[in-house]
Parts: structure tokens; C-alpha cells; sequence
């Protein structure tokens, strides 16, 4: 994998309630994605690796009204990892997936918001071991983990559906191309978006791909391309009118292109950028 020796802080989040575009990063330099997704007034920032490259079990709460974080001392992840990916339901609970202990593994999560408790969910297992994957969420009835790697880049889209809590492996959509260290934006409620990334190791892709839930099938659109080919990078949006994906490697490091729901169109935000530019950054909205 790409930048495997570095040390890094490799995290999956999941958010309750988009009510700001408060973006986190961390200060190791994390280079694989977590993913933003929401409802309710907390986030959660589960897993990664220290500089002691040991993979954590640790989840770290955000609270959105006093922009504090608070590290869990009652639950925490059951399978220590990075490299893993969240997606939530938005009202109740979320769930983290994939990822790497000491190797690849399948194994799926449960993080239940009130009470807030944390278990092992076989029934959502993923189909193989995989690492590097995003998510994503329709955000009522179910989500999607997308790419990643498990031998090689995949192309693989897995169904997550809230209740019965249920894993379907697509086998009539997937991907455009096989890819990982994508962003998502989980949309408005009819359509996501799936962005940038690398096609393989050195290689980054400016495609983007709109999500359509009621089909649970990707499409590649022109009009939403990135302005720049990067990998990466991190996605946010405010489930309601316009996203955001920023930061990642590619020409600049800086860049932010916005994206316009209505009209699935992206574009650079030329007035302003990331204060710092940096890759493997997170969002959370």
C-alpha cells in the first residue's frame, strides 16, 4: 500500500446531526479516509495507529455545540484497526467496517448512540477482508461501503441495510473503476457522491460518481468531476443543497471544489482554500 511505513492516525467517523461543516484532521498525518455521516448532536472518531504503528480500539466523542472531544472510557471499538471506514443511520446508530489489526479483516460494528454501546455485528460482515473503503448513507433505511483494497483496488459496493440489519453485496452495480482512498458526500437524502481517489499506487483519479439510492447504483458524471485529479482527500455537505471535497494529493494539496446538488456540477472554489494543504485529512458535517 501507498505510504504503509508512515506513521499515521487512521480513523472512521461517524456524525450525529449535520448541523455545521466542522472538518477534523489529525496532527500524524492520516492518509486513509474516514468517512463523514450524521444526525443528532455528537460525533464519533473511531480506530487507527499511533506512532507505534498499534492499531487502537479508541472512540473519541465530538460535541458539536461546544466543539469538544472527549475520549470514551465505557465502550470502544471490540476489534482494534485502522484504515476502516463508517457510514450512520443518522437517528440511532452507526457502523464501522474493514480495516487492518494485525491483517485485513471483514468484521462490522455497531456503535449504538443512546445508550451508547458498541458490538459486534456478524450479519454485516463484508463479503472479504477489505481496507482503504469509504461509506456512505442514504441516511433512512441504508448505507453503502464502497472500494478500498483487499487483494488489489476494488470496485466492490456493499449494501448495508439498517433493519433487519441485513449486508448485500451488489452484484448488478459497482464502481466505474476499482479504487481506493476515495470521499464521499452522503447527498440529500436521494443521491450521494463518490470522488477522487487512487486507481493504483501513484495514480489519482478526478472522476466523480453520483450515487442514486432509490437504484442503489453509482453513475460517472461529467459535470462533477474534480478540478483536479487527487487521492486522499475528504468529503462534507450539508445534506441539503451543496458538499464540499478538499485537501488531498494532486497538483495542490489546498484545493476545494464545491459541489451543487441540484445540478451535479463541481466546482473550484477559487476565493478560497485549506488553510494548511494536506492529504488524509476527514470531515465530519
Amino acid at each position: 500500500y501507498e505510504f504503509n511505513s508512515l506513521f499515521a492516525l487512521q480513523t472512521a467517523v461517524l456524525s450525529q446531526k449535520r448541523t455545521d461543516l466542522a472538518a477534523v484532521s489529525q496532527t500524524l498525518i492520516p492518509f486513509y479516509l474516514p468517512t463523514p455521516t450524521g444526525d443528532g448532536t455528537y460525533g464519533y472518531i473511531a480506530g487507527g495507529y499511533t506512532g507505534s504503528l498499534v492499531a487502537v480500539g479508541t472512540i473519541d466523542k465530538l460535541e458539536y455545540s461546544t466543539d469538544t472531544t472527549t475520549s470514551s472510557t465505557s465502550f470502544n471499538l471490540v476489534l482494534p484497526r485502522y484504515k476502516l471506514a463508517g457510514l450512520s443511520e443518522n437517528i440511532n446508530k452507526g457502523y464501522f467496517t474493514g480495516g487492518v489489526e494485525s491483517s485485513q479483516t471483514y468484521s462490522t460494528e455497531r456503535l449504538t448512540y443512546s445508550p451508547e454501546a458498541i458490538s459486534q455485528v456478524s450479519s454485516l460482515d463484508l463479503q472479504q477482508p477489505t481496507d482503504s473503503l469509504a461509506g456512505i448513507s442514504e441516511g433512512i433505511t441504508k448505507g453503502y461501503f464502497v472500494g478500498g483494497v483487499t487483494d488489489a483496488e476494488t470496485n466492490i459496493i456493499t449494501k448495508i441495510i439498517f433493519s433487519p440489519e441485513t449486508r448485500q453485496t451488489l452484484t448488478t452495480a459497482t464502481l466505474t473503476e476499482p479504487r481506493t482512498a476515495i470521499a464521499t458526500i452522503d447527498g440529500q437524502g436521494l443521491k450521494g457522491y463518490i470522488s477522487g481517489g487512487s486507481v493504483e499506487a501513484g495514480f489519482s483519479s478526478l472522476m466523480t460518481e453520483v450515487m442514486y439510492y432509490t437504484v442503489d447504483t453509482p453513475y460517472q458524471v461529467s459535470t462533477a468531476v474534480l478540478s483536479d485529479a487527487r487521492r486522499y482527500l475528504a468529503g462534507v455537505g450539508n445534506r441539503e443543497n451543496k458538499g464540499y471535497f478538499a485537501g488531498g494529493i494532486g497538483a495542490s494539496y489546498d484545493l476545494i471544489d464545491r459541489v451543487a446538488f441540484s445540478t451535479d456540477t463541481t466546482s473550484a472554489v477559487t476565493s478560497d482554500v485549506l488553510s494548511v494543504g494536506r492529504f488524509g485529512l476527514a470531515g465530519v458535517s
